[in-house]
Order: structure tokens, then C-alpha cells, then sequence
């Protein structure tokens, strides 16, 4: 079996070797969001947050209408928060509102196989799918807080930066998240015979990076991008 395996994995990488391979450049936009969940605490579901994604690529043809498409992209996830509570209690009156986002610069690798249906009309549709890593760079927290008790209104604002460390009980101020997470993407579009191509895709992490293992964190990015993108040789 190993040597079957073996001639397979030979004529598979000679067939690769003298495939036409073509390269490509790509950019466009992005709709980020970040889930975090906890045991005894809130977490966060908050709103979209409007972002880029730029990269490089490869298509490397398998048959004529299967392709294995690799991309090294720089991500800009993140999530936009605006979230209010208020208590009343013994005749007291509490609010607290607060809006912020927090953004996270990824390097991101999708190992995209893609199925082509070939058109002579100007466009050729595609739809494919495969895993994605994404390795966390640095990234920064901001919330402008206002607190609201029986009248007396205090407004403050709070910073703090990202670590992709994986540091469970750090002595800071700083949100640690673990650097590496596994996911999935998906992508369809339409490929134009000038080398051009239009393309939406979903990223959804499949990994914990979340460091808090005392209190159940959770913690998984995604987001749907929109990109533009020109093959060259």
C-alpha cells in the first residue's frame, strides 16, 4: 500500500511541477466579527465590523476544471461593540454603555480546491472550499465606557493591546489570545477572461483561542470578504 502511495504522491507532485501555474494578487473588503463566550461572565456577539484583506495567490491546476488554489492573505478581523446594561435597586439607579471595537491583523493561509465550469460568454463560474490557518500579529482594544449613577455621569476611556502569546494568567492589562487558529473557508465567484476575477468568501475559525481555560472561554473569529483579484503567469 505505502508503495502504491508512493507512486501516487510522485506522479502527483511531476503532474504539479509541469502544471501552468498561475499567480495572482488580490484585495478587497471584509465584514469581521468575533464570538466570546463564558461560563459565569458576558462575553461578546457584537456587530460587524467593516475591514480589508489583501494577499497573494496560486492556481495550480489538478484536472481541467479542478483547481488547488493556496493564498497568503494580511486580515484585518476584529469585532465593533456597543453594548448597555441598566440595574435599579433600593431606589437607585445604574447604567453602563459602551462602544468600541477591537481589532486583530492576521496572516492568514486558505488551501483552497476549486471547481471551474468554463465559459466562451466572457465569465467562468467557481465555488470551492478547503481549511485555513490563521496566525495572530498584534492587535488593540478600545471602549469609550459611560457609567450613569442616580444622575452623576462618568465618561472614561479604556485601551488595550492584543497579545497572540497564549498566556493563561498574564500580570497585565492586555488581552491574550492564543496566536494559531484552524478554520474553514468557502468561496464562489466568477473568473473573467481577461485574467480578472470577482470573488465572495466565508471564514469561519474552528479553534479555541480563547486562554481561559478556568472559566470556559471561548473565542472564535469569521467574517465574509469581497475580493478583486487579476491572475498573471
Amino acid at each position: 500500500m505505502k508503495r502504491y502511495l508512493l507512486i501516487f504522491g510522485t506522479i502527483f507532485l511531476s503532474s504539479l511541477i509541469q502544471a501552468q501555474v498561475s499567480y495572482e494578487v488580490h484585495a478587497g473588503a471584509i465584514l469581521a466579527n468575533v464570538d466570546e463566550r463564558y461560563d459565569s461572565q458576558e462575553g461578546f456577539n457584537g456587530k460587524y465590523r467593516l475591514s480589508e484583506r489583501i494577499g497573494v495567490g496560486a492556481m495550480i491546476p489538478i484536472t481541467q476544471s479542478l483547481s488547488f488554489r493556496p493564498e497568503l492573505n494580511f486580515v484585518s478581523k476584529g469585532v465593533k461593540i456597543n453594548e448597555s446594561y441598566s440595574l435599579s435597586m433600593g431606589g437607585s439607579n445604574y447604567s453602563v454603555s459602551a462602544k468600541g471595537a477591537m481589532k486583530l491583523s492576521y496572516l492568514e493561509l486558505p488551501l483552497n480546491f476549486v471547481y471551474l465550469q468554463p465559459s466562451q460568454k466572457g465569465a467562468s463560474f467557481f465555488i470551492g472550499a478547503g481549511p485555513s490557518v490563521s496566525l495572530g500579529l498584534s492587535g488593540k482594544a478600545t471602549a469609550h465606557i459611560i457609567e450613569i449613577s442616580d444622575g452623576d455621569r462618568v465618561e472614561t476611556d479604556q485601551t488595550a493591546n492584543v497579545k497572540f502569546d497564549g498566556k493563561e494568567n498574564p500580570n497585565d492589562d492586555n488581552q491574550h489570545y492564543k496566536a494559531v487558529e484552524f478554520g474553514i473557508n468557502f468561496l464562489t465567484g466568477f473568473q473573467l477572461n481577461n485574467k480578472m476575477y470577482i470573488a465572495g468568501n466565508f471564514n469561519q475559525g474552528l479553534t479555541n483561542i480563547n486562554v481561559d481555560k478556568a472559566d470556559n472561554g471561548k473565542t472564535h473569529t469569521m467574517y465574509f470578504g469581497l475580493t478583486l483579484g487579476y491572475f498573471f503567469k
